[in-house]
């Protein structure tokens, strides 16, 4: 059980290091938005959704292990949640195309991450 605890840890800060520091800050006159926009789907997109989406659902089965039903509404609530945050972030700095793949890659390596996650658990 340690090495999931472990896991979560590490996972947490690495992609809270992510978010923060690839954080997708264009300003008018950018040299580099070609880089920001690379940085944005290589680091800051995995590291959002794994953050939150796969860690909040890390967190609600650590939580309520004993509400069932409430467990499985969160699940259906987090991720339109998720995606819409998301969509709030990058609506002005990529076109809607871009958003929908970064989106459902995000989505693949959250999973991934839940996945591995229930790997360490058990």
């Amino acid at each position: 059980m340690m090495p999931y605890y472990i896991w979560l840890v590490v996972s947490a800060l690495l992609s809270l290091y992510g978010v923060i520091t690839y954080w997708p800050n264009y300003s008018p006159d950018d040299e580099m938005v070609l880089f920001n926009d690379v940085a944005t789907a290589i680091f800051f997109t995995p590291s959002f959704f794994i953050l939150f989406l796969s860690m909040i659902l890390q967190a609600a089965i650590l939580g309520l292990k004993r509400y069932r039903a409430f467990r499985r509404v969160l699940y259906i609530l987090i991720y339109p949640a998720n995606v819409a945050l998301f969509y709030v972030i990058t609506m002005n700095l990529m076109p809607i195309s871009t958003i929908i793949i970064l989106v459902l890659a995000g989505s693949v390596v959250a999973v991934l991450h839940y996945f591995l996650s229930y790997l360490f658990k058990n």
